[in-house]
């Protein structure tokens, strides 16, 4: 409502509040505005057929600016000067017209500048926004981020940075790679959701719209000139792009629909999929199911299958008014486009090919449930109805909210949830990863191994050995005997801590109360995270899928889908528990009774740590020694690990949660750079081994000879 004065013809209430109608172009207030003739129920406009609406004047304004940008060439550079700012990652030609990989490093300027002391612990969402160049993705993401800002601050002009909008009907991408921006209202708390904008589909080889703008050509300089002053901050990495070795894989085309889909596809909780014109969308859904299919077998043990939300964009407004509503959209879609599935050939072929691997398909829904966790539709009107489209990109916004939380339960239950940095480690693998190797699956939890080594301590050793056993070439037993043969491991070192802690109990009150809570995590472990699935398709492979990741079904090693359905095994923890108790209780009591026979009555405290170490030794040398040649480091550590059991490491934090970039300067050479370089020796020999003093600064500079 606003307070300009009521244009009604015989009002009365000249100074009260006023609703201001676009097709009138005249303020009414409350009294007046039901009694104006073109404001009854289902009145239309006779030029446009639009029905007269109560406007915002503010956000009216707000979402023309963004629907019909008008500015100069000048105006047009600084906006994609400014937006260079926001390149995520993207493939640029080098100095001798080959593709590198850039990441510029956005992620994590992002989430550094986001950190705040209530949250320093966060669980990112990422939202990809898919579809056709000239679709309108940037405009949404842009409208998503303003209309969050205008109701946090009404009054206020945007801040936040947003896409650049391209012209309408305009074919030619406006920004070229991969973009990522924050949600203004999720920025700063627990999940923030972040907007990663994928150049168009259909760019071919045009050069982006925001190139021509560029200070620096690709070619001469491949890090964009506003990124540099940010370096200081976030390194940018490139990476040469190892499959780049025809003239096809050089193209910037490639990318976009090969590289790009296998990186976005992997990591985003939500895709929204831009869709313009309705009536194409069999030959959309076909690029969209070949979008996904790029990079569905290109990951093994992914978390979760992200959720897809096909945004309608450009709607007419003449349609059914409950068609608005999400549910009613999404059910009205599927069934209006059944039969696709009934007459198009390339569609039954696919169907054919999952039924083949075990999953039905009879619709367009179940056609997507392959590739997508689940199908939502939202429809965006065309310009005109503002608080209409208002009112949809809320709905677009809450459909994203529900499914980042869908998503984030799930993987929470999968315990497959990644923070910040641990999704920045993740990133970073696959970006190295796919550059290298385009074909190759990239394997989840083989990262997550890497990334979080297992612990050092008591259960983290008995995971450890689990897994070595498992991954023996020369040993191929199941799981259950695995475990019965570590019992025979495990036991003999919490007797040799119990004798050397000097703890007084029995040993299964001591089992039940200080150790069984390590050997059932172990156990619970090694269980949901490196067990595989038991399924084997005797022509296409074994399951490599876990417990806690197996959301795609059945992937052979080379992460094709060999068949449908839930993780296979007669293993659990939860059933194996009982047993795997009674097998630690059984030996534990066999040491100790061997103990006490080997002991008199005037056995001292040396006397039976002595024969607590050579039982010790006796039991846990075969193990050791028939699984020496697959551990990567010696034997003995394992068993030192196992006696410090219960010891809790010191986490040493080297680097401040809320720390900014830590430059090290050294200046001047010669004489000056001995000493200084003297001085670091000095400090580093007072460090504890294994701790290095670059690990305390993120940047080292020096001039002359340093």
């Amino acid at each position: 409502m606003d307070l300009e004065p009521c244009e009604g013809l015989t009002c009365t209430y000249r100074n009260t509040l006023t609703a201001y109608c676009g097709q009138c172009d005249s303020n009414y207030c409350d009294q007046c505005w039901s009694v104006q003739p073109q404001h009854q129920a289902n009145k239309r406009n006779q030029s446009d057929r639009l029905p007269h609406e109560r406007i915002n004047r503010r956000l009216t304004e707000r979402i023309e600016k963004i629907l019909n940008p008008r500015y100069d060439r000048r105006r047009q550079a600084a906006l994609h000067k400014q937006d260079e700012r926001n390149t995520w990652f993207g493939v640029v030609k080098d100095s001798t017209d080959k593709p590198v990989f850039q990441d510029h490093g956005k992620y994590a300027k992002l989430m550094y500048e986001s950190l705040t002391e209530e949250c320093p612990v966060r669980y990112p969402h990422l939202v990809s926004f898919i579809g056709q160049t000239g679709d309108g993705k940037s405009t949404l993401i842009k409208m998503l981020i303003d209309q969050q800002e205008m109701e946090m601050n009404p009054t206020a002009e945007p801040i936040e940075q947003s896409p650049v909008v391209g012209l309408m009907n305009d074919h030619v991408p406006t920004s070229g790679n991969v973009h990522l921006y924050a949600d203004p209202r999720t920025k700063f708390t627990k999940k923030p959701i972040l907007y990663a904008d994928c150049e168009g589909l259909q760019g071919g080889e045009i050069a982006p719209g925001a190139s021509s703008y560029r200070s620096d050509s690709p070619k001469k300089n491949s890090i964009p000139s506003a990124l540099r002053e940010t370096l200081g901050k976030v390194k940018a990495m490139s990476r040469d792009i190892a499959w780049a070795d025809t003239p096809e894989k050089r193209k910037r085309e490639f990318a976009v629909t090969e590289l790009y889909p296998r990186l976005l596809y992997t990591f985003s909780d939500v895709i929204v999929f831009v869709l313009r014109n309705v009536r194409t969308f069999e030959s959309v859904l076909s690029r969209l199911i070949s979008w996904a299919a790029a990079s569905l077998e290109k990951s093994i043990n992914q978390p979760m299958l992200p959720h897809i939300i096909i945004a309608l964009n450009f709607t007419d407004t003449s349609i059914d008014e409950v068609l608005w509503e999400s549910q009613q959209a999404t059910d009205s879609l599927v069934s209006d486009f059944q039969r696709i599935m009934d007459n198009v050939d390339k569609f039954q072929e696919q169907a054919r090919d999952w039924k083949d691997k075990g999953r039905p398909i009879h619709n367009v829904r179940e056609l997507l449930n392959c590739y997508y966790s689940s199908v939502t539709v939202v429809r965006i009107p065309v310009k005109g109805r503002y608080m209409l489209i208002n009112q949809q990109i809320s709905r677009l916004r809450d459909q994203i909210l529900s499914k980042c939380r869908d998503s984030h339960r799930d993987k929470r239950r999968a315990r497959m949830i990644s923070n910040s940095d641990d999704l920045q480690i993740y990133l970073s693998a696959a970006f190295k990863h796919f550059s290298l190797r385009l074909d190759v699956p990239f394997n989840f939890v083989e990262i997550a191994l890497k990334a979080h080594p297992i612990p050092r301590n008591f259960s983290g050793n008995i995971l450890q050995l689990a897994i070595l056993i498992k991954d023996h070439p020369g040993i191929s037993l199941p799981a259950m005997r695995i475990f019965e043969e570590l019992g025979r491991f495990v036991a003999p070192c919490i007797f040799l801590d119990i004798v050397r802690q000097r703890l007084k109990s029995t040993p299964e009150q001591l089992l039940k109360s200080r150790y069984m809570t390590y050997c059932d995590f172990a156990l619970d472990r090694f269980s949901e995270q490196y067990w595989p699935c038991a399924y084997n398709d005797l022509k296409r492979g074994r399951c490599v899928n876990m417990r806690a990741s197996h959301a795609k079904g059945h992937q052979n090693i080379e992460g094709k889908l060999v068949g449908r359905g839930g993780y296979r095994s007669s293993f659990s923890s939860r059933r194996f528990s009982p047993k795997w108790h009674e097998i630690l209780s059984n030996a534990l009591q066999e040491i100790f009774e061997e103990s006490n026979s080997l002991l008199t009555s005037n056995s001292d405290e040396s006397e039976e740590e002595s024969v607590a170490t050579n039982l010790h030794h006796r039991f846990t040398l075969p193990v050791l020694a028939a699984c020496e040649s697959s551990l990567n480091t010696r034997s003995h550590a394992v068993m030192f690990f196992a006696l410090g059991a219960l010891r809790q490491a010191w986490h040493i934090r080297v680097k401040p949660t809320l720390a900014g970039v830590r430059i090290l300067t050294l200046d001047g050479g010669g004489m000056r750079g001995i000493v200084e370089l003297e001085v670091l020796r000095a400090i580093q020999s007072h460090l504890p081994q294994g701790i290095r003093i670059q690990e305390f600064f993120d940047l080292v500079v020096g001039t002359r000879s340093v």
